[in-house]
């Protein structure tokens, strides 16, 4: 199931090339875009050198008259925006191993 969804998610993704404005739902990605920004007239060279990296990227942006619901589902475990935010995430920004967060104080 999991598979159709991500199918789902990639092919919607795909149509955001022909749409006029889209909303990037990723993790901020510093000097290059913020989450949840609306972008006008393409996709900026800066964001598509890093959708070459980090391919999850294309996924996470969404036509505006879908950003609500994918808001929703890149916040919802057990979806495909999800993973594909957790992914990007994680490919970008990846937890230094060895480093143990101690809340004892």
């Amino acid at each position: 199931m999991a598979t159709t969804k991500q199918s789902k998610a990639a092919a919607a993704a795909a149509q955001t090339n022909s749409v006029t404005a889209v909303a990037y739902i990723g993790p901020t990605i510093y000097g290059v875009v913020r989450q949840a920004t609306v972008l006008r007239g393409g996709v900026p060279e800066a964001l598509e050198e890093k959708i070459r990296e980090v391919p999850e990227l294309r996924a996470l942006l969404v036509p505006l008259n879908r950003f609500a619901q994918s808001w929703q589902d890149v916040n919802t475990e057990g979806t495909a925006e999800h993973s594909f935010f957790m992914s990007a995430q994680q490919s970008m920004y990846p937890e230094p191993e060895g480093m143990e967060v101690n809340f004892d104080g």
